[in-house]
């Protein structure tokens, strides 16, 4: 990197490339750094930095007079001279202090607004950025979309909406509201319906009697004439029997599937019984040599037979069905 300089009326000219690094170091404000490979000029501010510079006569006005400055500079326009395109941007301004830009040979311009508020009229095809910032509330900007345009967040609209080219059936899920909805509508297909709760009246047209499954314990009220037939077959276990003993012992064990007994005393001697409890002889149920008990539905149980004998080894037959 090679960097000029020269001092010429109290203001230092440096020289260069636009890829070299301009100086900064005791460079005093006002100091000129003119770019050879670009003719682009810069000025060094007092804030310490290079800013691009323009000479005043490169403003002219509409009669293509130079446009007088206190100080040969302007920073709140870019590109007054574009040396790629060889052209100028041309400002103008009118009595009312409106500045009017206008390009030429190709080029284009950005101009910052001082004080006074500018009126802009469009010229040509304006590239603009995503934020527009107006200065009062009825300042406002209308805009024609074309083509397919992207809408996010909630739309208010308010009046009547044509839409065309509308397919007929739309997916929806969730909760949808309508209001203003006729209160029959025809309905095609399968409707499953929920009953709710409570008593319902059930109508069969093409039956004498209503047909249903009933599950749980239901009350009914009898009617007409009902055969009850309470003797059903039972299933016998093998025949047995027992030596009874002149002291109180098991004859019979518990059985839960009982449903019948027959005892019979087939000794020498009287044989007594205890349902549950401990047999007693000659009291209770007892059995004379011969003797047979018969168990019905008022002596019934499933308990444990205790017997005993008035003679030892007393023969004693068992018949159990269950």
């Amino acid at each position: 990197m090679e960097v000029y300089s020269q001092v010429n009326a109290n203001r230092t000219y440096f020289s260069g490339l636009s890829t070299d690094t301009k100086p900064t170091v005791t460079v005093q404000p006002g100091a000129i750094f003119i770019e050879t490979d670009t003719n682009n000029k810069y000025i060094y501010t007092s804030s310490g930095t290079w800013v691009l510079y323009f000479d005043k006569t490169g403003l002219l006005d509409s009669s293509g007079n130079g446009i007088n400055s206190s100080n040969g500079i302007l920073f709140t326009a870019a590109y007054i001279w574009q040396p790629s395109t060889l052209s100028y941007i041309h400002a103008s301004a009118d009595a009312s202090g409106n500045l009017n830009v206008t390009g030429s040979g190709g080029g284009g311009g950005s101009v910052t607004q001082g004080t006074i508020p500018w009126q802009v009229s469009q010229y040509g095809t304006w590239t603009t950025g995503r934020t527009w910032t107006l200065d009062s509330g009825t300042d406002s900007v209308t805009i024609v979309p074309s083509g397919t345009q992207t809408i996010s967040g909630n739309v208010s609209v308010t009046g009547n909406v044509s839409v065309t080219n509308f397919p007929a059936t739309q997916p929806v899920s969730g909760s949808v509201s309508v209001s203003n909805f006729p209160a029959t509508q025809p309905v095609s297909g399968t409707v499953t319906a929920n009953a709710g709760t409570g008593n319902f009246t059930v109508v069969q047209a093409t039956a004498t009697n209503l047909n249903a499954n009933v599950t749980g314990t239901v009350a009914t009220t009898q009617s007409g004439t009902w055969i009850v037939n309470t003797k059903n077959a039972l299933t016998s276990n093998s025949p047995t029997a027992v030596s009874v003993g002149i002291t109180s012992a098991q004859a019979v064990a518990v059985n839960s599937s009982r449903k019948g007994l027959v005892l019979t005393n087939t000794g020498p001697g009287n044989v007594s019984l205890g349902f549950g409890a401990t047999a007693v002889l000659n009291s209770g149920i007892t059995l004379y040599p011969g003797g047979t008990f018969n168990m019905d539905e008022y002596s019934f149980t499933t308990v444990v037979i205790n017997a005993i004998a008035s003679v030892a080894s007393s023969n004693l037959g068992i018949q159990e069905w269950q």
